[in-house]
């Protein structure tokens, strides 16, 4: 994946954010990292791992009671319209802490900016679950299925049927954003 990115001169930095700033132009910005380096920005792209930092607090975004972005259905911070916020950090409608939300979401998000930038409206994100899993190493897991609405079923699958599933599930999800997947 790096290399792709590379070859589409994708600057990749490894370091911590600690400032968002605004700029320039409509969407334009800057980017502050620990080391000190200050960067332009038309769109930064933010991935996090666990924790959600503070950083959308101390930037003066509207955040919920774990430090979350607030977010409205376009996946926009309802502080700053031009801050998009998604995965882990943003507090999205409907949505839960999971790790395969968080790669549409970015898709959508994408896909929204792209659209304001051509002058239409964005579109409402909309993200209908079918399991929770749970993996216990690389050979065991467990999947409760649920409704579009999050609430659970009373199937589920169990072991080696369950590590297939959200395996296939990983792989869809990642071929998808290597496709290239775009709804603008």
């Amino acid at each position: 994946m790096r290399a792709g990115l590379e070859r589409l001169t994708v600057e990749i930095v490894d370091d911590a954010v600690t400032e968002i700033g605004s700029g320039a132009g409509q969407f334009g910005g800057a980017v502050r990292v620990r080391s000190g380096r200050e960067m332009a920005s038309d769109l930064t792209l933010w991935a996090i791992v666990a924790d959600v930092p503070d950083l959308a607090a101390r930037s003066g975004l509207e955040v919920d009671s774990r430090g979350r972005a607030v977010v409205d259905e376009f996946l926009c911070s309802v502080s700053d319209e031009r801050i998009f916020a998604v995965g882990d950090c943003a507090a999205v409608p409907g949505a839960r802490f999971a790790c395969y939300t968080a790669l549409p979401q970015a898709i959508h998000a994408a896909d929204n900016f792209a659209r304001l930038l051509k002058g239409r409206k964005p579109k409402p994100h909309s993200f209908p679950y079918w399991n929770r899993g749970l993996s216990l190493g690389r050979k065991d897991a467990v999947t409760q299925f649920t409704h579009a609405d999050d609430s659970v079923r009373r199937a589920y699958l169990a072991g080696r049927s369950a590590v297939a599933l959200k395996e296939m599930g990983t792989h869809s999800a990642f071929s998808t954003a290597r496709a290239g997947v775009s709804s603008f």
